[in-house]
């Protein structure tokens, strides 16, 4: 098995490519859409192939000392502009999850009337950054300690521009 650290500039370009998916089919039925993405990604800063020091995300498994770990933490509110990027395995995860949502939103509207509507949703998932570079869902055939682990919180709401 190779050794390829995942930069943490490739996990935020993952996270990015599944919520511009989601943009490009409108999101949900319900009328809410991703409003807000939130990304806590735990790194470590080394030298890359080319010498220079470089942020990667914390791998699971890795053995670095508690002072080494730092946290970035990054967050996008959502405008009407749009643009849009490919998937990937990440990314068809994180659709999968906001269908979830998707789904809950409409199973609770179709049940009957009652004197709600939909507010805001909010989908916290765990991601891995394995040894070979690969950035996986936590328990999806990885396991990693929740301190190896980088959270990505996606925020529905009403569509801004509605």
């Amino acid at each position: 098995m190779s050794n390829r650290a995942v930069l943490v500039s490739e996990l935020v370009q993952a996270v990015r490519g599944a919520v511009a998916q989601d943009v490009a089919r409108g999101g949900g039925d319900p009328g809410l859409v991703v409003t807000e993405v939130e990304l806590e990604v735990k790194a470590t800063l080394r030298a890359g192939a080319d010498g220079r020091a470089q942020w990667y995300a914390l791998s699971a498994g890795a053995r670095v000392a508690r002072e080494e770990v730092q946290t970035f933490r990054l967050a996008w509110v959502r405008t009407a502009e749009v643009r849009l990027r490919e998937s990937t395995e990440v990314q068809y995860q994180l659709i999968t999850g906001l269908d979830a949502l998707y789904i809950g939103l409409g199973e609770w509207t179709a049940a009957g009337p009652l004197p709600f509507r939909p507010r805001d949703a909010r989908l916290c998932l765990h991601l891995v950054a394995l040894e070979s570079g690969e950035l996986r869902l936590a328990g999806m055939g990885t396991r990693a300690a929740r301190e190896h682990t980088h959270l990505v919180t996606l925020t529905l709401g009403p569509r801004p521009d509605a």
